[in-house]
This record gives C-alpha cells, sequence and structure tokens, in this order.
C-alpha cells in the first residue's frame, strides 16, 4: 500500500487535464506525504516502527521510479508545500520505454516466484481467494517446494 499511495495525487485527473497536470507528482510525491503515511500506517500497525519505516521505503522507492522513469520533464515536488522547486535529472526516459517494460516483467516474475517457496504473492493484497488460485495454479504447472 505505501508504495502506490504517492499515486493518491493522481486523482486530481477528476478536475481535468490541467489539475492533473499541476497536482500530479506534487501533492503526494514529497516528503510531507512521505511522513504522514509513515506516522499513519505505523499507527495503524501491530509493529509500529517497522511498518513506518517500511513505509518510508516504499514511498521512496515510487518516488525513485518516478524520478526515473516517468518521462523527461516530469519532475517531483519533493520539498513542497515548503518549496516550489522540483527535483528532476536529464536521463529519465518515458514510461512506455522498454526499461519500465523489462523492469515490470522482473517484478512480476519475481512475485509469481513467491508461490512455489512461500505458499503467497503480493497478489493477495487485492485477494486471498484470488492469491490462492494463482499458487495452485502455479505449484500445479511448476511444482511445490
Amino acid at each position: 500500500m505505501a508504495g502506490v499511495l504517492p499515486d493518491v495525487d493522481g486523482l486530481s485527473l477528476l478536475g481535468g487535464q490541467a489539475a492533473y497536470a499541476r497536482w500530479h507528482h506534487v501533492l503526494t510525491h514529497g516528503v510531507l506525504a512521505a511522513l504522514l503515511a509513515a506516522l499513519v500506517l505505523g499507527a495503524l500497525a501491530r509493529r509500529h516502527l517497522a511498518v513506518a519505516a517500511l513505509t518510508l521505503v516504499a514511498f521512496h522507492l515510487h518516488l525513485l521510479c518516478d524520478l526515473v522513469g516517468s518521462g523527461p520533464g516530469w519532475g517531483l515536488a519533493y520539498l513542497w508545500p515548503f518549496s516550489p522547486g522540483e527535483i528532476s535529472w536529464k536521463g529519465q526516459w518515458n514510461l512506455a520505454s522498454w526499461q519500465n517494460a523489462l523492469t515490470g516483467l522482473l517484478v512480476t516474475l519475481a512475485a509469481l516466484g513467491c508461490a512455489l517457496p512461500l505458499g503467497r504473492t503480493p497478489f493477495e493484497l487485492a485477494s486471498t481467494v484470488g492469491d490462492g488460485h494463482v499458487v495452485r495454479t502455479l505449484r500445479a504447472r511448476f511444482g511445490a517446494r
């Protein structure tokens, strides 16, 4: 959950393309949103500090991926609302790039690879029943370990 929280500001699209262009990568793509997410998720968890720390890691991993592969000129307002400046770099690649496709494929294969030794996948976040079907299907095809 913490890894996708930064994209909550994508809901600005409901206000139109101009609102999306203005507020996506601004409202929840910075240090203030990261700290708020860590505080809330950490407070709701049984292991407060561990969840808060992992929230910060996942949140910032999302920001790093956006910085690298969201598209040229698409910066992050990391210090908003304290500073209006954006962080970006000249090596950014497009969202629909081979780099993102390869990364997505490798992460998907790694996540599905969890099914054999662990008997679960990240799909359980969406549906435990669906996750059970995925695990059974993969184990039937590739064998249980």
